[in-house]
């Protein structure tokens, strides 16, 4: 990460008794958009200081569009 810092923490808010597959399908949402938008800011970052990355996709069998929008 471009800001490593051993002491920060990360939170949830909002977070109920709700189990129901919408609330369960919109907190794996948040948690897909927050890795996509944590992996955009590493990019984003090491193409500002000289690097070149490239991405491999390994872990999906089907990329969409939306994921890759994220990134």
């Amino acid at each position: 990460s471009p800001v490593a810092d051993p002491k920060s923490k990360g939170v949830i808010c909002g977070l109920t008794l709700d189990t129901s597959e919408k609330y369960l399908a919109l907190l794996y949402l948040a948690t897909i958009q927050g890795i996509a938008y944590g992996t955009r800011h590493i990019v984003e970052h090491c193409n500002a200081h000289g690097h070149k990355v490239l991405i491999f996709d390994q872990g999906f069998q089907r990329v969409t569009r939306y994921m890759i929008g994220c990134l």
